[in-house]
């Protein structure tokens, strides 16, 4: 019996455990996906870079992470990940938007804000060098996921989209390949060499 309760207190810790890490899981399995969907850009027009932490420029916290940076002769491209089903809504511009299942409502911060806070970290990186720069923002959803947001200024899609979205917005080429080179090195450069957990101790931090 004594066996029987030890097994059950182990089995109990790893629901917990598991249940705690399931969002970052989940998120990292969604950013796995995209990232094998951008793996199949041409790479002599198009250089990924993932999981990327620059100095944040505006809002309250010191670093921001992007989840996919596309560089390409078209111009660069912030690739924000959710890995949300269900249904998905909100404005472009609101702080927040909701996601419902099953009449189960949580928010989450607009991942276009999101986006708008990464593309002004690399501007402020590239624009000395590349002031006409062109800048695109994607947001990639599960395909379990409902979308009722209307965007002018941003696309929206699922991860399975990614890459054709990249190739839709690339109709202007603005650059050349020793072009694409030197941004990357500008932008490797400059990223903040710390850890996914560190960054999210930064946001947290600077909430309090």
């Amino acid at each position: 019996m004594q066996d029987l309760y030890i097994s059950f207190g182990i089995f109990f810790v790893l629901c917990l455990v598991m249940k705690s890490l399931w969002p970052r899981i989940k998120g990292y399995m969604g950013e796995t996906i995209v990232k094998m969907k951008l793996s199949s850009l041409d790479r002599e027009k198009y250089a990924v870079i993932n999981n990327l932490v620059l100095e944040n420029l505006s809002g309250n916290t010191y670093s921001t992470q992007i989840d996919h940076l596309v560089i390409s002769t078209y111009g660069v491209f912030s690739i924000e990940t959710k890995n949300y089903k269900g249904l998905i809504y909100g404005s472009e511009y609101s702080k927040k938007w909701i996601q419902n299942i099953h009449g189960n409502k949580n928010e989450f911060m607009n991942p276009i804000l999101q986006n708008y806070a990464h593309i002004k970290a690399v501007k402020s990186i590239l624009r000395k060098y590349y002031p006409n720069m062109r800048y695109f923002s994607v947001v990639a959803f599960s395909p379990d996921a409902k979308i009722k947001v209307k965007t002018k200024n941003s696309v929206i899609c699922k991860m399975s989209q990614v890459s054709r979205n990249v190739k839709e917005l690339s109709d202007k080429e603005i650059l050349n390949p020793n072009d694409l080179k030197n941004i990357v090195e500008l932008i490797e450069e400059n990223k903040l060499n710390i850890s996914n957990r560190e960054h999210v101790r930064n946001v947290v931090s600077r909430q309090l």
